[in-house]
This record gives C-alpha cells, sequence and structure tokens, in this order.
C-alpha cells in the first residue's frame, strides 16, 4: 500500500472521528426536536448535500453507470441498511436514557473493526499492533465490566458501524457517488415521515425558530462530511488502522461529556481510558516504525539504481 496513500487515508480517518466526536455539540443545539424528526431530517439533507456535491463535480455520468452494476448496487443497499439502523438505534438509546451504552458501543466498534479486518480482508497485526490491541480490549472489559451484563445495545452500535466499514471498503466506486445512493435508498421513507408529521401538525418546520431550522437543515452537512471522510478514508488504509482512529470519536465524545455537559467521570472511567490510550500510543510507534522502514527501504533501493 503507498505511504502517501496511507498518510492521507490516516488523515481523512482521524477527521471523521474528530467530526463525530464533537457532533454532540451540534446536537445539543437541537435536543429539543424529536430524535426520530432529527433522523429523518438528517437523511433527507444529507442526500441534497450530496447531491449537490455532485453536480458541482460534474458526476452524474458516473453516478449513471454506477446504477446499472448490480454487484455495487446491491452492496450499497446493505451499507445503506447498516448505517440506518446504527442511526437508529443510537436515536432510540438516547430517548430511553442508554447514553452510556451508546459512548460504550463506540468504545467497542474499533476493536470489532480490527477484529472483521483480519477475518474478511486477511488482515495481519504486527507484535506491537497485538500489544496495543491488548491494551485497547482490557480498556473496554473494564467499561463492560462495570455495567455487569452483556451491553446489547453497544455490541450493536459497534456490529452494524462495523459491518457497513466492511461493505464500504468491498464497494469499489467514488465516495460521493457512494454517499448519494446510500442516502438516496432511504430518503424517501425519511421524506414521508417528514410530510406525515407536518401534514399531522406535530413537524417541527415552521414551529422553531429561524437558527433552529438553519441548524436542522444543516444537520445534513454535520452527518455526510463524516461519513464522506470516513468513506474516503475506507479505500486507503485497513480496518485495522481504520479501527484504532475510531477511538478519538468516544475520546472526545467523553470529554464533551465531562467538561460540558458535566457528566461524572469516574475512576473506571479514567482506567479504562488510560489502557485505552496506551494503546493508541502503541499503535502509533508501530506505525511510525513503519513508514522509517518503507522509506528507509525506498532510499535503499533509489541509492543502489545510481
Amino acid at each position: 500500500m503507498d505511504i502517501k496513500n496511507t498518510s492521507g487515508g490516516v488523515g481523512h480517518a482521524i477527521i471523521a472521528s474528530v467530526l463525530w466526536g464533537i457532533l454532540p455539540l451540534y446536537w445539543n443545539l437541537i435536543d429539543h426536536i424529536p430524535s426520530t424528526q432529527i433522523l429523518a431530517h438528517r437523511i433527507v439533507w444529507s442526500l441534497i448535500f450530496m447531491s449537490l456535491l455532485l453536480l458541482f463535480n460534474k458526476r452524474l455520468p458516473d453516478l449513471k453507470k454506477t446504477v446499472c452494476n448490480a454487484i455495487d448496487i446491491k452492496f450499497i443497499l446493505m451499507a445503506s441498511v447498516f448505517i440506518t439502523a446504527n442511526w437508529g438505534l443510537y436515536i432510540w438509546a438516547v430517548n430511553n436514557n442508554r447514553i452510556l451504552e451508546t459512548s460504550l458501543g463506540y468504545y467497542i466498534l474499533p476493536l470489532i473493526s480490527i477484529m472483521f479486518g483480519m477475518f474478511f480482508f486477511k488482515e495481519k497485526l504486527d507484535a506491537y499492533q497485538k500489544i496495543s490491541l491488548i491494551f485497547a480490549f482490557v480498556g473496554v472489559i473494564i467499561l463492560v465490566a462495570k455495567y455487569g451484563t452483556i451491553p446489547w445495545v453497544s455490541l450493536l452500535l459497534a456490529i452494524t458501524f462495523a459491518f457497513y466499514s466492511v461493505l464500504k471498503k468491498m464497494i469499489k466506486i467514488d465516495s460521493i457517488i457512494g454517499l448519494v445512493l446510500e442516502t438516496g435508498f432511504i430518503a424517501p421513507i425519511a421524506l414521508i415521515y417528514i410530510i406525515a408529521n407536518q401534514l399531522s401538525g406535530s413537524g417541527v418546520l415552521g414551529h422553531i425558530s429561524i437558527t433552529q431550522t438553519l441548524l436542522l437543515l444543516g444537520s445534513g452537512i454535520a452527518t455526510a462530511g463524516p461519513l464522506l471522510f470516513h468513506s474516503l478514508a475506507t479505500k486507503k488504509i485497513s480496518l485495522s488502522t481504520l479501527g484504532f482512529t475510531q477511538y478519538i470519536s468516544p475520546s472526545l465524545s467523553l470529554l464533551i461529556g465531562i467538561f460540558v455537559n458535566h457528566e461524572p467521570f469516574t475512576t473506571t472511567h479514567l482506567v479504562s481510558f488510560c489502557f485505552v490510550w496506551c494503546g493508541l500510543v502503541i499503535y502509533s510507534v508501530s506505525q511510525l516504525n513503519s513508514i522509517k522502514k518503507k522509506n528507509s527501504r525506498q532510499t535503499s533501493i533509489y541509492d543502489s539504481s545510481l
């Protein structure tokens, strides 16, 4: 895998994780709007945003070619189902006061991604990566042990998004086109739901301030932006590497919960947090060593050719 390409992929993965990590700050601004309506608007406005991006980049002919490819369409449809299930489960969990389980789910996600990478794509881990995985696994187990029961919501959140990542890696099409089709498959249902709510008088459009309306419409960019960077990353890096960058998101969310929402940060959280970040440091060292070795090898080849 090309070093420059890999570095770009890691950069995209980090941007996606950072955006997802700070996204709770955005949702806090419209938290009085029913979660199901936020979800529906996220889907519809994501489609509109991605479609405009597609037209701006003059990619409509490529979209038509992709639609004619039955295999790609099958994978895109499956990816659409998994990401919708992930969003829906997240909304349900928040509405049922199971926010801690959603946070745990995104700590489990990188582990699932790494395991899926090894299973579906035969990705190999070196000694450093194996040690870092053990540290991260222990950190997650500490959080799981605190619940005392198997956190099904957390596991399902992690598994649905991990499968989504696997499918995105299998789809050999442009990221923008993929996201247009993914949101396009579920947008009709979301649009019908929005219209039904508006007709019944329970819809929020027309009953909230201009600022709130703009924030709701902007949810499309807030949703599609991280997904676009995530999609770009899956094309350039292994799921194992992607998995480790995904610890950034729940860590940022945890910091927001502590310092913005003033949620309790226990000793258990601190110990778990330290294990996870130790794993990330060890993994970062392995990546730096790998890059140095590849650069050294390329330099040797260049020198020998002179």
